[in-house]
This record gives C-alpha cells, sequence and structure tokens, in this order.
C-alpha cells in the first residue's frame, strides 16, 4: 500500500491543493500530521478540503488551541495569540467540533502517525530540537518516543523540518536528510519528519510531504510549488500580521 504523509498546513489552502494534485494519484491513503490551521487565511476551506477527500489528520497544537475556547494561550507569543484569536473567529463550529474529535495518535498496520511526540503527545514538545537549557529534557523525549514505537517507523511533524532521526541496531542516534529514496531496515527504528506543506521553514519555500510504499519499504520526499504570492494575498486582506505572509517566501 501506498501512503502520502504530510502536515502543518497552516489554513494554506493553495499549498495543500497543490500538494494533494500532486500526490493523489500516486497514493492509496492520505494522511495529515496536524496543524491544518493557524497562521495563513484559509482555516474552514483546509479543515473542509480534508473532509471532502476523506483524509484524517491527527491533532496538532494550532488545531488545539484553535478549536477550543477554553484553551488558555495567555504565555505564547503575541502574534501567536492574535493569530489564534483570529482563526477562532473564523472557524465555524461545525469544524471545530471536528477538529477536536480527531485522534491524537493514528495508528496503521506498520506505523504510527504523531504531531510532535509518541511521549506525551499532548505536551506537543519538539522532536530533535532542543536548546541548551532544554537538550536533556529533548533526549528525554526522544528515548521516550522510541520506546512507545509500537512498529519501526512513526511520522511527525511540528517541526516544519523534514528530516529522518534513526535508532539502528547497534543502538546509535542519527539524522540524516531525505535527500532522495530511503529504505526502511527493520533492524533500525525512524522517525521520519514529513516537514511542512503550508509553512516550509528549511529555507525552501515549497510544500514538503512525503511517500511510504509499504510493500516495498521505502520512503521518498515530496516537494511543490504552489502560488506563494496568492497566499500572501490572501493574509494581508485580512487582520493577520504581515509577517504571517512574508515569511512564506523566505521558507522560514
Amino acid at each position: 500500500m501506498r501512503y502520502a504523509i504530510f502536515g502543518d498546513i497552516h489554513s494554506n489552502l493553495e499549498s495543500l491543493i497543490s500538494m494533494y494534485n500532486t500526490v493523489a494519484c500516486e497514493v492509496d491513503k492520505i494522511i495529515c500530521t496536524g496543524d491544518v490551521v493557524g497562521y495563513a487565511a484559509k482555516p474552514n476551506e483546509c479543515v473542509e478540503f480534508l473532509r471532502e477527500y476523506d483524509i484524517n489528520f491527527v491533532l496538532g497544537n494550532w488545531d488545539y488551541w484553535c478549536a477550543d475556547e477554553n484553551t488558555d494561550c495567555s504565555t505564547l507569543r503575541p502574534n501567536v495569540q492574535w493569530t489564534i484569536a483570529w482563526t477562532r473567529e473564523q472557524l465555524t463550529q461545525d469544524n471545530k467540533d471536528y477538529i477536536r474529535q480527531r485522534p491524537i495518535i493514528i495508528e496503521e498496520k506498520d506505523f504510527q502517525v504523531v504531531h510532535a511526540t509518541l511521549h506525551k503527545p499532548r505536551m506537543f514538545n519538539y522532536f530533535g530540537i532542543a536548546s541548551p537549557k532544554k537538550t536533556k529534557d529533548i533526549l528525554n523525549d526522544m528515548i521516550e518516543h522510541y520506546k512507545r514505537m509500537k512498529f519501526n517507523i512513526s511520522f511527525i511533524g511540528h517541526t516544519h523540518l523534514p528530516r529522518v532521526d534513526v535508532l539502528d541496531g547497534n543502538g546509535l542516534l542519527f539524522s540524516e536528510y531525505l535527500d532522495d529514496e530511503l529504505k526502511i531496515e527493520e533492524s533500525s527504528k525512524y522517525v521520519i519528519n514529513v516537514g511542512s506543506v503550508g509553512q516550509s521553514r528549511n529555507e525552501i519555500p515549497k510544500a514538503f510531504g512525503i511517500i511510504y510504499d509499504s510493500e516495498n519499504r521505502t520512503i521518498k520526499e515530496v516537494q511543490c510549488d504552489y502560488d506563494i504570492e496568492k497566499t500572501q494575498q490572501e493574509i494581508l486582506e485580512t487582520k493577520l500580521s504581515p509577517k504571517n505572509a512574508i515569511r512564506l517566501e523566505k521558507g522560514k
């Protein structure tokens, strides 16, 4: 079976449509790693697109913040708080209810999908990204994530940075980028960050995702262009911060 897995759409409808059109004819099923809403101007349209095409998604932190009016976001950065408030106003009650019903983890025949980490998934901690003060905590989250893997593959998002973290059969942990096709070795465990469809942060202003072939046990990265200027204009026509638009062309 062939899967397309992508996420961190962040209300960017143009990038979502472009990614879908790129992968839909190549795969049997599509799964989203969450953060469907936030930052850009089309939250309802993105949720409804996934619903229309029967694309399930795990709950991301932005989905959680924006769909639940009772979530306390007072400790977040001002622009994040403003974006959450704006997105809450836009989302229909039906779409909010649908988002809140999304699972925190999706389990398929030979892999799991979670937005952040399998260890305390509702904490939405970052996998493999650390500041000097948090290095110990991040490493602990990584170790605990590997312990909770039911299979030797898990797919995540959250950081917007596509990469592969591997725990090999000798207990060695290393990271690499998906430059071409990755062959899954049965003796190793793989955490695949699928990157971001709607707001890349690797300085490449494109939509990112992956295709997983469960029969051949291979993973390949997917990159596709989308109409960035249209998405930027949609943002600028709202009360959202212009920063949300500017960053798209820089891929950061």
